[in-house]
């Protein structure tokens, strides 16, 4: 019986240490933890993306069991509301190089201005002539503001006071009804989200989207403005984009 109960006891020594079991708790949503996910990371900050920001992201490995290793929190974040407020304010003119700006013509046409239209033709001859003056208040309450003049070649002018608060005001442009919304988004970007309501431009949505390029290599590493426009005309249809570069006089 001794000799057995030894024989046992050495048998234990050197047998493999006993198998860990380890269960972990796969991404919400997924219960086999499958294709697409990484087992035993949860994502529970819930956000959708919004525009011109990455949602947050908040993982938690969690695992349970016989020797559960210990919970670690990893945060990944792209949060851009953090970043520098910029003001816009200042007077520019066209970048008229080919390879910065281009011409309203093709957008113009989208819109229904017929080759020998009045607007039209003047608008290529001059649109090379535009400056923009932009007085820009970022810490503005309730919401920021943003007032606009435009001049081109001295025989165009337009004044616009921009609200960015993100609400819908139907109003008249370029002849067409539409529905106009402004707001900064969280990359400092100034959006304005126009929707055409009357034909033949009916369903056409323009966006456009201004910046501040800090330091233009292009523009000898000066502050520059940028604009760009972009013409959707509904599904199958290539969109039409305009770009446009300020150089700050």
């Amino acid at each position: 019986m001794a000799h057995a109960k030894k024989a046992h006891e050495e048998q234990a020594e050197h047998a493999p240490p006993p198998l860990i079991r380890v269960r972990f708790r796969s991404r919400a949503g997924d219960s086999r933890g499958g294709e697409g996910g990484a087992v035993g990371i949860e994502d529970t900050s819930g956000d959708e993306a919004k525009d011109g920001g990455a949602p947050l992201h908040a993982a938690t490995s969690s695992v349970s069991g016989i020797g559960a290793l210990p919970q670690k929190r990893t945060s990944v974040t792209a949060d851009e509301s953090s970043a520098p407020i910029v003001n816009f304010s200042g007077s520019f003119e066209l970048d008229c190089r080919p390879d910065r700006s281009q011409s309203p013509d093709e957008q113009m046409a989208a819109l229904g201005y017929g080759f020998y239209s009045v607007k039209r033709a003047m608008a290529n001859r001059v649109w090379k002539t535009t400056t923009i003056t932009v007085k820009h208040d970022p810490t503005a309450k309730p919401f920021p503001t943003w007032h606009e003049d435009m001049t081109v070649a001295g025989v165009y002018n337009s004044s616009d006071e921009i609200l960015l608060d993100g609400k819908p005001r139907e109003t008249e442009k370029h002849g067409y009804r539409v529905t106009v919304k402004n707001y900064v988004n969280q990359r400092n970007i100034v959006v304005t989200r126009i929707e055409f309501l009357t034909k033949p431009a009916k369903g056409f949505v323009t966006e456009i989207r201004r910046e501040i390029i800090p330091s233009d290599p292009q523009n000898e590493g000066k502050m520059t403005y940028k604009c760009v426009n972009t013409l959707t005309r509904g599904a199958g249809s290539r969109p039409i984009v305009r770009k446009s570069f300020f150089y700050l006089i």
